[in-house]
């Protein structure tokens, strides 16, 4: 397929430009911004055919320094024609000499890699408040209405107000922790966007917590975890465990992940009969090895 490569912008080329990135992923609902952010990119790169673009891509640099690339985009009709590496390599000739950054779409982190891009260590973005909910971010969980009350309990994410009502209860199940430790975990875990606690409380206090976390293991793919469920005493058969798990399920699924792990020791078995009558299913077992270093 022979397509032509053409270098720059002009104004005439908006609606051609708009019309491709609506065809994508990187969906836009603003004919303006797209004129702008092309008008104000210093490379901007561009493959033809037939009289309109089926591959488009973006950098703004200072070609001294640094380079960011933007917006690389290719018409699904014409992908797996090597268009979207055409582009890049098109874009990094011109920005030869200079650190490279840009943001991959969800599930093409290969292709950037195969030409070179590593995965930065420490990278931030800021976002203005028009943009604050870009996928790129880490959404913020909210409990639904559906599943923010059951029965005469309430169920809401962990504030530092809720430290003391949820230490106690860890003892409860064997949790063996110093208070000191145990607040330093809670507010680190609380502003983590990996982690969430979730508490359940009456109108005595809290009566029950919950630790979810996302855990990232080199030998397996991500997934989400329960990592741990603590019911008062006075409660347990009261409802409020299976109704965490459901909220636990909620988050998961909220953050993309299709299943939800959870260990158990072999010593509660209340417990696996509990998971098991709630659809989980035994997958292994396994032993827990611990040798003190100190």
């Amino acid at each position: 397929m022979e397509t032509q490569i053409k270098f720059g912008f002009e104004t005439q080329w908006t609606d051609l430009f708009f019309e491709l990135y609506n065809k994508t992923e990187l969906k836009r609902n603003d004919r303006d911004q797209i004129q702008q952010a092309f008008a104000n990119s210093q490379v901007v790169v561009s493959a033809w055919l037939d009289g309109k673009p089926v591959a488009i891509g973006r950098a703004i640099s200072d070609f001294k320094m640094y380079s960011s690339i933007f917006d690389v985009v290719v018409d699904p009709a014409f992908q797996k024609f090597g268009l979207g590496k055409k582009i890049m390599q098109s874009l990094l000739e011109r920005l030869d000499g200079t650190a490279v950054y840009l943001t991959s779409t969800f599930g093409n982190e290969a292709f950037y890699k195969k030409l070179g891009f590593r995965f930065h260590k420490s990278a931030l973005a800021l976002y203005p408040e028009r943009m604050k909910n870009t996928p790129y971010l880490f959404k913020e969980y909210k409990i639904p209405d559906s599943l923010s009350s059951h029965k005469s309990f309430t169920f809401s994410k962990g504030q530092h107000s809720d430290i003391d009502g949820c230490y106690p209860l860890s003892e409860q199940l064997g949790y063996k922790t110093d208070y000191l430790g145990f607040s330093k975990r809670f507010q680190s875990l609380m502003s983590s966007p990996e982690h969430e606690i979730i508490v359940a409380k009456s109108d005595t206090g809290i009566v029950a917590w919950m630790h979810l976390g996302i855990r990232r293991l080199l030998e397996d793919e991500d997934f989400a975890q329960l990592a741990a469920v603590v019911v008062s005493e006075q409660m347990r058969g009261s409802g409020i465990g299976k109704h965490l798990v459901k909220i636990a399920e909620d988050w998961s699924r909220t953050l993309g992940f299709a299943t939800l792990r959870l260990h158990s020791s072999f010593l509660r078995e209340k417990a696996h009969q509990f998971y098991l009558d709630n659809g989980y299913t035994h997958s292994k077992s396994s032993k827990l090895f611990v040798k003190d270093l100190f």
